[in-house]
């Protein structure tokens, strides 16, 4: 029984590193203990990674170069477009964390700046909710987002968010 187990999570683990990474919407997550860490929601065909820097140099550029700079930001990101997820899941530079998109129920991107461009953008699950900051404004993270999960194949709605490859079979 152990090994059927083990086996299902390496084939598991092995197709989730074959996913293709369509995009990455650059944010922030606050921290606890200090400021806001940089981070990447990168979308796959199946799943999100929340990806944290690790690697200094990335993390300097990120909150000192392109600190307020969107396009920069999602530029840098864009090396990994069309790269299979094994480019970021297996990096010692990212920190990650995979949320498939059948566990979303919902999300919304809210305006938190009045004179400079801000969002939060919150990914909501049945057991917790996802926090990022953008650094621009809610219409460019909501047409990004909405470019992005469509290309993920994800159908969504104000009412919440179903997976196409689920939502044939049921």
């Amino acid at each position: 029984m152990t090994d059927n187990a083990e086996r299902s999570d390496e084939e598991e683990w092995s197709r989730l590193l074959k996913e293709e990474i369509i995009g990455v919407i650059p944010a922030t997550v606050a921290s606890v203990e200090g400021p806001a860490i940089p981070c990447g929601i990168v979308f796959a065909t199946k799943v999100l990674i929340l990806a944290r820097l690790m690697n200094f140099k990335d993390i300097y550029f990120s909150l000192r170069t392109a600190k307020d700079r969107y396009y920069a930001l999602q530029r840098e990101w864009g090396r990994f477009e069309h790269q299979p997820a094994s480019a970021i899941l297996e990096s010692k530079n990212y920190q990650c964390y995979i949320l498939p998109h059948s566990n979303i129920t919902h999300f919304h991107v809210e305006e938190t700046g009045r004179f400079r461009k801000r969002c939060t953008l919150v990914f909501h699950t049945e057991k917790q909710d996802f926090v990022f900051k953008c650094a621009t404004s809610r219409e460019t993270v909501s047409k990004d987002l909405t470019w992005l999960l469509r290309r993920s194949g994800v159908r969504f709605s104000p009412g919440g968010m179903q997976n196409e490859s689920t939502s044939r079979e049921g």
